[in-house]
């Protein structure tokens, strides 16, 4: 996707552009997961 193709999915979206372009560049969603020992970050899978 380029840049205009995200500009226009963030306006879409009605989403801030660098949050659109962080998924599009990472391919995960920024997401916290709440466990039962507390708040730990999001661990891609290897």
């Amino acid at each position: 996707m380029e840049s205009d193709e995200l500009m226009a999915t963030a306006r879409d979206l009605k989403a801030p552009f660098e949050l659109v372009k962080g998924i599009h560049d990472d391919g995960v969603l920024p997401v916290v997961n709440f466990a039962a020992g507390g708040i730990s970050p999001h661990q891609t899978q290897r």
